[in-house]
């Protein structure tokens, strides 16, 4: 029996990620696997491989979401939020209505206090997807953070209690 294939690990300290295996037999990897090992490779700071990965899932699906957004993880762990705003402007064009796209930017900007423009991509995020708690959360953040408590609290009480919306916004203000 020979040994399952793997995805080689950027650094060779840290674990290699098996292929799925279907039957005895490789499955060649499909967008979705390939996002799958990316975030794998990211979250072991495996920056060079994640971002492969991602690319090789763009190569297959140009309007993939979720490689964009790992992609742009990636950069802004690597401490380049100004190169994922430019990725992702770039995917907006492919993915116009994509809350997670325009969640992402909204990170980002926060990232480089650019919080004007965190807002509106955040803002665009809710209305994209008003079901999202994430993104709500993310905004109401930048919020507080602007000074904005009002508003931040109208999304706070939409996830939690009245008294827990008031702690979250205490906390943030410090």
């Amino acid at each position: 029996n020979e040994a399952p294939p793997v995805l080689p690990a950027a650094n060779k300290d840290k674990p290699e990620v098996p292929l799925k295996i279907v039957e005895g037999k490789k499955e060649k990897p499909t967008p979705k696997m390939l996002v799958d090992f990316g975030y794998v490779q990211a979250s072991m700071n495996n920056h060079g491989e994640a971002m492969s990965l991602f690319e090789r899932a763009l190569k297959l699906d140009k309007k993939n979401e979720a490689a964009y957004v790992g992609l742009a993880k990636v950069k802004m762990q690597m401490g380049h939020p100004d190169q994922a705003i430019e990725l992702l402007g770039g995917a907006l064009k492919k993915c116009p209505k994509s809350a997670a796209i325009h969640n992402e930017i909204g990170i980002a900007h926060a990232k480089m206090s650019q919080n004007d423009q965190a807002i509106q991509s955040l803002e665009k995020a809710v209305e994209l997807d008003p079901d999202s708690d994430l993104y709500r959360q993310n905004l109401a953040g930048i919020l507080v953070v602007q000074g904005e408590t009002e508003k931040a609290y109208k999304y706070y009480s939409r996830m939690m209690s009245a008294a827990d919306a008031h702690v979250r916004i205490g906390e943030i203000l410090g």
